[in-house]
């Protein structure tokens, strides 16, 4: 463990990686191994090197796939993008859900949407994009019952704020785009919004005027000044955030 902090000790391998024993398993781990070192050749040569890393969010379609059909079942696309957006690209807990979802399911081959929902929101109670849409919808005792989820479920008050401001300004392009005659394709294309949200996200990117955008960035400039500088409760900093975003 911990391979990544040995330096100059890694010569000292080289005659073991030229003649290693065949009876027993090596391995190396580490965050960052010395991968260009010289001394790594004869590793590389009769060793195996695997690198591991969170999928990016194109390849995370075919990692749910993949995972329902180890649990025998198949997935549609509103349930993968729907999927995909809940739980990003965390694979432990997507392997997780969709076992739940799998036994959920029973008999029945296809996961669905509404299967998604009915056990990922029950499972995790509440999650960042519920808040935001609840926020863009002006729906403030929906919200401020969400943030109080989030809070108790341990959501760090800054991962909160970050997405917040990143569907702020997600609607502010796409009024903007939408004003300058973009169709709704091509604002989706753009912004990376995936199809099963599109239709719900225009519809509140059509209501969000340009006033309200730069009302919504003051205010989020000011809220993360608080969380990182002031003493007051983030709680209260983020329920006084959403107070306002929900009246602008």
């Amino acid at each position: 463990k911990e391979a990544d902090k040995l330096k100059s000790p890694w010569k000292e391998f080289t005659p073991y990686f030229n003649q290693p024993l065949l009876t027993t398993c090596l391995v190396f781990c580490g965050e960052k191994l010395p991968l260009k070192s010289n001394h790594l050749s004869a590793f590389k040569k009769n060793g195996v090197l695997v690198r591991f890393y969170h999928p990016y969010d194109r390849e995370m379609p075919g990692w749910i796939r993949n995972i329902a059909h180890s649990c025998g079942k198949k997935v549609s696309g509103s349930a993968v993008a729907l999927l995909s957006t809940e739980l990003e690209n965390d694979l432990q807990t997507m392997f997780q859900e969709v076992e739940k979802i799998a036994a959920y399911v029973g008999s029945r081959e296809v996961i669905e949407a509404d299967d998604v929902k009915e056990v990922v929101t029950v499972n995790r109670g509440a999650s960042v994009f519920t808040l935001t849409d609840r926020i863009a919808d002006k729906d403030r005792e929906g919200a401020l019952f969400t943030l109080k989820q989030l809070l108790a479920a341990g959501e760090p008050p800054l991962k909160i704020l970050t997405m917040i401001t990143r569907q702020v300004r997600l609607l502010a392009q796409a009024n903007e785009m939408l004003e300058q005659g973009l169709s709704q394709a091509e604002v989706g294309k753009d912004l990376g919004i995936r199809d099963f949200y599109l239709k719900d996200f225009i519809r509140r990117a059509r209501v969000f005027s340009r006033l309200q955008g730069e009302r919504s960035i003051h205010s989020l400039f000011h809220t993360d000044w608080k969380i990182k500088s002031s003493r007051v409760d983030k709680r209260i900093v983020l329920e006084n955030l959403i107070s306002g975003l929900c009246v602008q």
